[in-house]
């Protein structure tokens, strides 16, 4: 295909979304959906996701695609096969513009555990991190936890988190907040706290996000575009673009799916192979 010279440019910018469901079923968590992150300390044993880390004290993570934060719902259960403590405890990143959940962080995490052997929704900017929802106290002080978790946030950003342990038949109310700091979403995410005893003792399963994701109502445009060899292109766009829209999937020229995007800033480089 060449790039120069008069040719009618279709460039399509493609948005879907989905979804995100994951009950390990498949035996894998790399494809349908792929998780990313340090997936060498995680396994899947007998159809759940099991940390498997060496025995240090240390953190793990993995984070997924997922854009759902508008009348949204998170759904998972966990075991933690140990009483929980300051040292060994889960987050659930709910919302995060990062899959790198070691790094820099704007977003909200649910963290099970901790020194309050509760739940509690945590706001993090950057690297610190607030709690703007505490639960019961000591709710999870017991030698496993078993627990099922439902957290909704609406579209004005009203957070509410229900969870039910293992002997429960009935959910509990863990309480509500608002808090509309963040509104959009690119990941979700689990991170595990550990030491080296711990390190084989968390266990995740049936993960269901659903929702809508944040709709820009003055998304970018492109402003211009112009060939700079006979297999690139460079689409100049109104506005700074997102990583999680630079996937080539989302253009097409001619028809034609590139092999590689690049973005900077407002920039965008498609590379073709032929």
């Amino acid at each position: 295909m060449k790039a120069t010279g008069f040719f009618i440019l279709l460039l399509v910018w493609q948005t879907s979304f989905s979804q995100f469901t994951d009950s390990f079923d498949d035996g894998n968590f790399t494809e349908n959906p792929p998780w990313s992150g340090q997936t060498a300390d995680f396994s899947i044993i007998d159809g759940v996701l099991r940390l498997t880390a060496p025995p240090t004290t240390s953190s793990s993570y993995l984070a997924a695609f997922s854009q759902s934060i508008n009348n949204a719902s998170w759904h998972f259960s966990l075991e933690m096969a140990f009483n929980p403590s300051s040292s060994n405890y889960t987050e659930v990143y709910l919302v995060a513009d990062s899959p790198d959940l070691d790094a820099e962080v704007n977003g909200y995490l649910l963290r099970i555990g901790w020194t309050t052997d509760n739940l509690a929704l945590v706001r993090q900017d950057g690297m610190e991190k607030q709690i703007i929802l505490s639960g019961p106290e000591k709710r999870l002080d017991m030698s496993a936890v078993d627990l099922e978790v439902l957290v909704t946030r609406s579209v004005a950003g009203e957070w509410h988190i229900q969870s039910r342990l293992g002997p429960e038949s009935s959910w509990v109310n863990e309480g509500s907040v608002t808090d509309n700091t963040y509104y959009s979403s690119g990941y979700f995410g689990i991170k595990c706290n550990y030491t080296s005893t711990r390190s084989d003792k968390f266990s995740f399963d049936d993960f269901l996000i659903t929702g809508d994701p944040y709709l820009d109502q003055d998304p970018p445009a492109i402003d211009s575009i112009f060939s700079t060899s006979e297999t690139a292109v460079t689409v100049i766009m109104t506005e700074d673009i997102s990583e999680n829209s630079a996937q080539p999937e989302k253009f097409r020229l001619n028809g034609i799916l590139p092999d590689g995007v690049d973005l900077t800033g407002s920039r965008i480089d498609l590379s073709f192979s032929e």
